[in-house]
């Protein structure tokens, strides 16, 4: 049997850790301001979803469905804010991203998505 909040656990991790990487190699500059308002909105949100998510691995709260909800909201709206940080940028014509930093974001929002739809199959009680 799958444990899927452990799984959750797991893949926030990672994409906690490659957002704050991409945000620590491209430094955004005052005419970013949009672009980085969001990722560090992101960054709020996955700080945030990453607590809750360890608060009810290691039992401080119990392991309720409030809480569970509450970290798949974070996870979610993580995973909005840092794909609309991306959009914006890519919508500029004539900017060329850094490849390796935009790469990075994406595939944290993609840990993101996933963490949350793992948590969603835990308040379902999905037995795999």
């Amino acid at each position: 049997m799958v444990d899927w909040t452990r799984l959750s656990l797991a893949l926030l991790g990672i994409g906690f850790e490659l957002d704050v990487l991409a945000i620590a190699i491209y430094r955004f500059t005052g005419s970013d301001g949009a672009i980085e308002a969001m990722n560090i909105c992101g960054f709020i949100c996955y700080t945030v979803a990453l607590l809750l998510l360890l608060m009810i691995v290691f039992g401080v709260t119990p392991a309720s469905r409030a809480a569970k909800i509450a970290k798949i909201c974070f996870s979610f709206a993580a995973c909005a804010f840092v794909i609309i940080g991306v959009a914006i940028f890519a919508a500029r014509v004539n900017s060329k991203p850094d490849p390796y930093a935009m790469t990075l974001l994406v595939t944290s929002a993609i840990m993101a998505l996933l963490s949350g739809i793992f948590c969603l199959l835990t308040v379902a009680g999905c037995r795999c």
